[in-house]
């Protein structure tokens, strides 16, 4: 029989678990470690939208958008200096791969509507969010065998009194109900808004 090396064991066996640990990493799934420092509360809109272009005189479903508008909550007692906060989407699709932001829109500028920031919220105190929107998602997407879709806020803050710099997962959760009622939309032809009411119509 053989002997295994141990430097070649050792080795093989990193190269092994960084595979797992990478791979783990890239799920995105509904049920990663929220913090509860925070709390994230719905007010006007938490949900899909289909939208039509405000040039197509047919009204035509041109893109789905997930738009949030609500507040969020400091159960800390630390004053948060510096707070930024991203709402990103994933696509799970049945054959296990995600779809992330950046696969589906390409633009530059793509997902910069996802993002609010606030300064100086102190203990129990909360901060308005008016609006979270995600990227806009083309109707060709509601045609692929999408499993699940997640939506995940994730925050990160600055606590210049204990020089405390993090960055945590507030909510991650799925969407999916929701998708496939905007996917339903799109097949009946069905719109909510134009890109240029939006997102106005809905949390005005």
């Amino acid at each position: 029989m053989q002997k295994i090396d141990l430097r070649t064991f050792i080795t093989v066996s990193s190269m092994l678990l960084s595979v797992v640990i990478f791979f783990t990493g890239c799920e995105a799934t509904s049920s990663e470690i929220e913090s509860k420092d925070f709390t994230l509360f719905s007010q006007k809109a938490d949900d899909f939208y289909v939208l039509t272009s405000s040039l197509d005189d047919k009204k035509q479903p041109r893109t789905i958008t997930y738009l949030f508008s609500g507040s969020i909550q400091n159960n800390t007692p630390n004053i948060i200096a510096h707070g930024v906060m991203t709402m990103s989407t994933y696509l799970k699709l049945e054959n296990g791969t995600i779809l992330t932001e950046k696969e589906i829109d390409r633009n530059l500028f793509g997902g910069i509507l996802s993002i609010a920031s606030f300064r100086n919220l102190k203990p129990r105190e909360s901060y308005n969010i008016q609006k979270l929107e995600s990227i806009s998602i083309p109707v060709e997407y509601a045609a692929y065998p999408v499993k699940d879709v997640v939506i995940k806020y994730s925050l990160e803050t600055e606590d210049q009194i204990n020089q405390i710099s993090e960055k945590k997962v507030i909510k991650s959760m799925s969407v999916i109900g929701k998708w496939r009622n905007a996917v339903d939309k799109v097949s009946s032809g069905k719109i909510d808004a134009d890109d240029y009411s939006f997102p106005g119509s809905v949390i005005r």
